[in-house]
């Protein structure tokens, strides 16, 4: 029901882009949606102001096998089911594809095109725009917070199989709802774009405003809309939420993290703000105010590092706790984690840890380290610099 033709009727349509910098007639060139005869229908050259596509231009035909109805009209349909759509030149030496796109099943009233415009990257599109750039069906996506996540799972929270997984809570800081599909999730810094929600389920992958939504990075995509396929390290690692928008890398929101305890999330506190703590009763789906955040104190005993300033190694003696397992995490003054490391608890006898690290392939700047167990904190900061004399 979008989009009617000249003559009021409705019917599927294919888009062509001029990428070049001249208009171009595609009057004699064909199009096709059967590999095995690429000479179904030819753009007519009855009238050149109807088939000239000014440059960085666009141009609709209607595959509606009713050619009579315009030169603009094809004589063959597209399949709903999926199939290949070609436009080619025929030439003495044989057929010269310009292009070919091969698609899956489609929704209705969604349409299927490159993003940006001529690119090799394809999207679905809830709002198409026959005739005119692909960018403008895609708003700019912003305020959604990876809230709070569980990256090393044990036996809370099944999902709506039984089964148990990490899984990632996601917060809509805005005052409208907001749709996941078809932007990503991925695990990995460098390769923003590893998972892409589907655009078929809005009403599972749809955030209320200010509302919540868990995914499960259980592996398992076949699952659901809300299940993708990576897993999270439990000794530490990425997240982010990207869009690709315009072509350009629109990161939504990103954090790296430490070594993670089973069942206890690390989220941030409140809900979209900038402090973020461990939770001994995650909260998945709801906000972080009510969970309950470990009663970190400071010891009176507190971490030594030494030399510091240091060229390159470095020693830190780090005090058990008591109270079980410790993780150290070094990071640099722009927030990047350097390392993290788990410590296990206490053995009979002994007071402290200590480890050693070398520097020397670190950059020059100051380092936290920081050390966080279930109810204790400390943190120093080192100075790693080219020369000690």
């Amino acid at each position: 029901t979008l989009f009617p033709d000249e003559h009021g009727n409705f019917s599927d349509w294919i888009e062509i882009y001029n990428g070049g910098d001249e208009a171009l007639d595609l009057a004699g060139l064909y199009l096709s949606d059967d590999v095995d005869h690429l000479d179904l229908y030819q753009i007519p050259d009855t009238d050149e102001t109807e088939t000239t596509i000014p440059a960085k231009g666009f141009l609709v035909f209607r595959a509606d096998g009713s050619p009579d109805l315009g030169e603009l009209h094809a004589d063959f349909e597209l399949s709903s089911q999926g199939e290949t759509i070609t436009i080619a030149q025929k030439t003495r030496e044989g057929w010269n594809k310009i292009d070919q796109v091969s698609y899956e099943r489609q929704t209705e009233d969604v349409s299927y095109g490159r993003y940006p415009d001529g690119s090799e990257h394809f999207e679905f599109f809830d709002n198409p725009t026959p005739g005119v750039s692909n960018a403008l069906s895609v708003d700019k996506v912003e305020n959604l917070y990876i809230n709070e996540f569980v990256a090393a799972y044990g036996n809370q929270f099944p999902d709506e199989h039984g089964n148990f997984s990490d899984w990632i809570e996601i917060y809509n800081d805005n005052n409208e709802e907001v749709d996941l599909g078809g932007l990503y999730i991925t695990d990995v810094i460098d390769n923003p774009y590893k998972c892409q929600f589907p655009k078929d389920h809005p009403g599972q992958t749809t955030i209320p405003a200010k509302g919540f939504l868990v995914i499960r990075a259980d592996g398992e995509p076949s699952l659901g809309p809300l299940h993708i396929d990576l897993k999270l390290s439990s000794q530490g690692e990425a997240i982010a939420i990207n869009q690709n928008y315009g072509g350009n890398l629109n990161t939504i929101d990103q954090l790296t993290y430490a070594a993670q305890t089973t069942d206890i999330s690390y989220g941030r506190i409140p809900d979209g703000g900038a402090s973020w703590e461990f939770f001994d009763s995650p909260t998945p789906g709801a906000s972080n105010s009510g969970s309950n955040v470990y009663e970190t104190v400071w010891s009176e005993q507190q971490i030594i590092a030494y030399p510091n300033p240091t060229s390159g190694k470095l020693t830190i003696d780090i005090p058990f706790d008591k109270t079980g397992s410790s993780v150290l995490c070094v990071y640099s003054a722009s927030g990047q984690v350097m390392m993290n490391r788990l410590i296990e608890s206490n053995p009979v006898g002994h007071n402290q840890h200590q480890i050693t690290l070398n520097l020397s392939a670190w950059p020059e700047g100051i380092y936290f380290i920081h050390v966080q167990s279930k109810r204790e904190k400390h943190i120093t900061k080192v100075l790693k610099a080219g020369w000690i004399y």
